[in-house]
């Protein structure tokens, strides 16, 4: 993003770029930014996985469910399966998720 912004001060006219970070500091910084699976809270995640699995099912009588896990995993960059775990196991203690990881009227 970086390098970004430079290229787009001077495009049209004559302009500055202004850093507000040290050199050291920029070179410190990651060369791409970390995915977002991988950066954020899974719960609001797992709980939308599975209302659209709901629906899904309703127009395909009979399609077998899949874990959220299962589902996650078939992303380009998926979040630690512990991190599944984990969003799974707080949303069933707080009672959105029942154990078999189907939506209860709370979730």
């Amino acid at each position: 993003a970086m390098k970004q912004r430079r290229g787009r001060a001077g495009r049209c006219r004559a302009g500055l770029c202004f850093r507000l970070f040290s050199k050291a500091r920029a070179e410190s910084f990651a060369d791409f930014q970390v995915p977002e699976l991988k950066r954020t809270p899974l719960e609001e995640l797992c709980l939308q996985v599975k209302v659209l699995e709901e629906g899904v099912e309703k127009a395909k009588a009979g399609r077998p469910q899949r874990s959220i896990a299962e589902f996650l995993a078939q992303a380009v960059e998926p979040p630690a399966p512990q991190a599944v775990t984990n969003a799974v196991t707080l949303l069933a203690s707080i009672g959105a998720l029942a154990a078999n990881e189907t939506l209860t009227r709370l979730g």
